[in-house]
């Protein structure tokens, strides 16, 4: 939609970040949108780890997964990491049912598999696997110690530790500290040529404009 990338290019955002309103009505790309009409525009906040992630592509159970992880000792173990720093563990005593689409998921969604750590030998079996989505720019390396190998995330790179990390430091913040932050960042008027004007609050985060295109 033509006026979701105008609004994106003008706060310096990706469209996919721009959430369009009518009033309590959200605007897909294939809905007309009202003309002289206010509407307003959400701006989703994204953080810096998840600039390359496809949103709403890689969903389950109602949120984005940014990697799967599996592991197999005495137990198989699965983890499924989210976007939001969270992750849902699933073990021997949940369904088969349940392991199988997650297992199915990886298919489908083309995951690409990352061996994290396994043993050649047979008597010390072990088996650690990362699936994680194609667009992930993340850089590998691999070790080895002994009999173990396999690969690992080099420094910077694990997306879903480091977002976990700062959710963890903004929920000891507390409300006062993100409050601070907040008012750190100052009030954005644009114009945007002859379509329309707003006007943007990064506290509030939405903008009110009108389109005459």
């Amino acid at each position: 939609m033509q006026v979701r990338r105008q609004v994106a290019q003008s706060v310096s955002v990706v469209p996919s970040q721009v959430k369009l309103m009518q009033g309590d009505i959200e605007l897909a790309d294939d809905m007309p949108v009202p003309r002289g009409q206010t509407l307003q525009a959400l701006l989703k906040h994204v953080e810096p780890e998840l600039f390359w992630y496809p949103a709403g592509k890689y969903s389950y159970k109602g949120k984005d997964v940014i990697s799967i992880r599996y592991s197999e000792s005495r137990e198989v173990e699965w983890s499924v990491c989210f976007t939001d720093g969270t992750s849902l563990r699933l073990d021997d005593e949940d369904t088969r049912v349940e392991t199988s689409e997650v297992a199915e998921l990886i298919g489908e969604w083309g995951f690409v598999r990352r061996d994290l750590h396994y043993s050649t030998k047979d008597v010390s079996y072990y088996d650690e696997r990362e699936y994680t989505p194609c667009e992930d720019p993340a850089e590998w390396e691999s070790y080895s110690n002994g009999h173990h190998r396999g690969e690992r995330r080099k420094p910077g790179c694990d997306w879903w530790e480091a977002i976990r990390a700062k959710k963890a430091q903004d929920k000891r913040w507390g409300s006062i500290g993100k409050h601070l932050r907040i008012q750190h960042e100052p009030q954005q008027t644009f114009i945007l040529g002859s379509l329309f004007s707003s006007s943007i609050s990064f506290e509030q985060q939405v903008i009110c404009f009108a389109w005459y295109a």
